[in-house]
């Protein structure tokens, strides 16, 4: 679920990713988080003009990668840094 919800809605930077919940309210981003952290993913949340994003923190993005990867499709590859 999150590898589809990450190739979707998900962007890369040069170290990490970020995961729009654009529309989540924050109660929901706090569940989310929650679940994310029981697979060991720490992030974070940054809002800005246009709604919040989940940062994957970024010494963690190796096992966000680790956990993902097998599931990604090839033409969404290069939203892995």
């Amino acid at each position: 679920m999150i590898a589809i919800w990450f190739m979707d809605d998900g962007t890369k930077h040069r170290d990490t990713v970020d995961i729009s919940v654009h529309n989540f309210s924050d109660e929901s981003i706090e569940i989310l988080k929650n679940e994310l952290l029981r697979y060991g993913i720490e992030t974070t949340v940054n809002s800005d003009s246009k709604g919040s994003r989940l940062y994957i923190i970024k010494r963690i993005y190796p096992l966000f990668k680790e956990l993902v990867k097998p599931y990604i499709v090839k033409c969404m590859a290069y939203k892995l840094p």
